[in-house]
């Protein structure tokens, strides 16, 4: 099978890459060096490649923090790419994989299951919901097979260090003293390896239009999450 990847130089995208290529796949990455996901010719990029089965579209401005700063360019820019890589999908007949992300906002009742109401609680969270928006669109009178996925919060090596666990782990390093900005958030954690298969089954089974929570059904604060390491390392950790 022939595969493209946005964001393939990214967090998750890199692993996904290696995991399609470990299995067989044949895969096209696309990274920040082919152009601006938002304008550039994604068919003059894949021009040698044959039949391409499936767009995985990971690419967009992530870090929550930096989109408060400026949500505009985080809503102009993650919309515009997703419609970029929806036009070329619908011109070419390839099916879509959207990686969307947590949009659901304070929820009273847990696990959190799809059809729950919609709140985006961040401008990049918008912008991810505004995306999907687009991919229900397509889907529907286009007629394009999109399966999209809302993994919550990722983790795993190589993870970007200013994300929650990263950030502990760099403390822990440095002491035992933890100091993050609330101890009491709490977040449903998926491990990497496990949003790759997930990815990987919904891309084996997709057809017309699904949507799937990805994550672990269970969540944990952040002071709990910092007890646990503190267990695992056989520390008392002040938080």
């Amino acid at each position: 099978m022939q595969s493209i990847v946005t964001g393939a130089g990214g967090f998750i995208g890199k692993k996904l890459v290696a995991q399609l290529e470990n299995d067989g796949h044949d895969v096209i990455p696309l990274t920040k060096e082919d152009g601006d996901l938002s304008s550039v010719d994604i068919k003059e990029i894949v021009s040698g490649y044959k039949k391409i089965n499936t767009l995985f579209h990971l690419a967009s401005k992530t870090f929550v923090p930096h989109s408060w700063k400026s949500p505009e360019y985080f809503i102009n820019s993650n919309i515009a790419s997703t419609l970029n890589v929806l036009k070329f999908c619908r011109e070419n007949n390839i099916s879509v994989i959207y990686l969307s992300a947590y949009i659901y906002g304070n929820q009273n009742t847990l696990p959190i299951k799809e059809g729950a109401s919609i709140n985006p609680s961040n401008p990049y969270a918008q912008s991810k919901y505004l995306s999907e928006e687009l991919c229900r669109f397509f889907s529907r009178v286009f007629d394009i097979d999109i399966t999209i996925l809302r993994p919550f919060n990722v983790y795993g090596p190589d993870q970007k260090k200013d994300f929650l666990i990263p950030e502990i782990i760099k403390q822990i390093k440095s002491g035992n003293a933890i100091k993050v900005n609330s101890f009491k958030p709490r977040r449903d954690y998926i491990y990497i390896d496990d949003l790759l298969k997930a990815i990987i089954m919904a891309a084996a089974r997709i057809s017309s239009l699904q949507t799937y929570n990805i994550g672990s059904g269970s969540s944990i604060s952040v002071f709990d999450l910092i007890q646990l390491m503190g267990e695992i390392l056989g520390r008392d950790l002040d938080c």
